[in-house]
Formats: structure tokens, sequence, C-alpha cells
């Protein structure tokens, strides 16, 4: 399985091994990087017919990310609190969700509606 993502420069997929926001994809045991969003505020979201997903943040530009649940791994910072290895869930619609739990909310002092930086 090849790891792809969208360039909004040229609005093409391209090729390339993924990190994001210190974002790390892993599959069959490899670990790839490359930066796929960088300093960016984006808005936690609450739904509460999520169950464990309640609160997440929507990842931009993340449609042409290819993986299953617990193919996608995330390290990164949210509001220089730092979170690694953590999954990103595809939707149906193609984007991914990174689940922000209590303790990340917690830690960094935000709820549902507030902005983090990425």
């Amino acid at each position: 399985m090849n790891d792809y993502i969208f360039n909004r420069n040229f609005f093409s997929i391209k090729k390339v091994k993924l990190k994001l926001i210190d974002f790390i994809i892993s599959k069959k045991n490899k670990k790839s990087m490359d930066y796929i969003i960088k300093n960016e505020k984006l808005k936690i979201i609450y739904e509460q017919v999520k169950g464990a997903w309640t609160y997440h943040l929507r990842i931009p530009n993340s449609e042409y990310i290819e993986g299953k649940w617990g193919e996608i791994k995330v390290s990164d910072t949210i509001d220089d609190y730092k979170i690694e290895l953590r999954n990103l869930a595809p939707t149906k619609t193609g984007e991914k969700l990174l689940s922000i739990n209590n303790n990340i909310r917690n830690a960094i002092n935000k709820k549902g509606g507030d902005t983090v930086t990425i």
C-alpha cells in the first residue's frame, strides 16, 4: 500500500512519505514522515453522537491519506501539549479525525468549540 498526500499548492496527489506536524504514518512496521499541516488553528468539534470521538479535530486536506483505523498514527503538539502515536480515524467522506480525550482537553484547558494550534 502506498502513502499519498494532497498537495494544496498544486492541487494534485503526490506520492510521499508522510509526517504531519510531526504526523507519523506507519504501514507494515515502517514509519515514514512528511508535514501535512503545520501551525494551523483548528476548532475542537463536539458531537455528542460520536461516542469516544465526541471531541475531535478534523484534519484539513487529509482525504488523500490512505489507511484504515490503526494504520495512521500521529505525533504532534496541541497548544504545546505533546501527543504521540495517536490513531487518526478515517470517515466515510475520507477526511481524518483526531480524538481529543479528556486528558488532553484538561491539559490544554480547552473544550468543544475552542480553537487550538496544531
